[in-house]
């Protein structure tokens, strides 16, 4: 695991594209309210920073209980994580992270205890941590192909799981 977070943080700070684009993402956010360009709003990452941006002022201006518990409805915000805190509050933005990592606990620890698990832990792991960047710039849980995907794979993981792997 340790193995995939460096990659992505090497991938992340040392790609001189992926440098660039981020570079020029933090130089556009910091000068946001003074740009009015909408050519430059979409030649800067298709918006997001500017959606990003928005979906935090909009966070900002809810009430205390709608951010505990959310305030429902839809937000396009190129990212999953905010689209969860303005969807469902800090309370479903956590739970939904407890979930994850509670997910990626037992699937580390459960190929542990049964080898021939590994495989297919080991396939799904990658798919969280995937997943876990691409929340960062896109909604793929609001994709319903996407998460049918997702949900029949943590089926079989947990039937493999509970079958022993097929050993009797």
């Amino acid at each position: 695991m340790s193995i995939i977070i460096t990659i992505t943080v090497l991938i992340f700070t040392q790609v001189p594209l992926t440098q660039k684009r981020f570079e020029r993402e933090l130089v556009w956010i910091e000068n946001t309210d003074k740009m009015t360009n909408s050519n430059e709003i979409k030649r800067l990452g298709a918006g997001r920073m500017w959606l990003w941006n928005d979906a935090r002022k909009h966070y900002l201006k809810m009430d205390v209980v709608s951010k505990i518990i959310g305030s429902g409805g839809s937000f396009g915000s190129h990212n999953q994580y905010i689209a969860w805190l303005l969807r469902n509050g800090v309370i479903g933005l956590t739970v939904w992270l407890f979930f994850l990592y509670k997910m990626g606990y037992f699937l580390w620890f459960k190929s542990k205890e049964n080898r021939a698990d590994l495989t297919l832990t080991f396939v799904f792991v990658m798919f969280w941590v995937v997943t876990g960047i691409m929340n960062v710039f896109m909604q793929p849980w609001d994709n319903t192909t996407f998460s049918y995907f997702f949900w029949a794979s943590v089926g079989l993981v947990v039937l493999e799981s509970k079958t022993g792997g097929g050993d009797s």
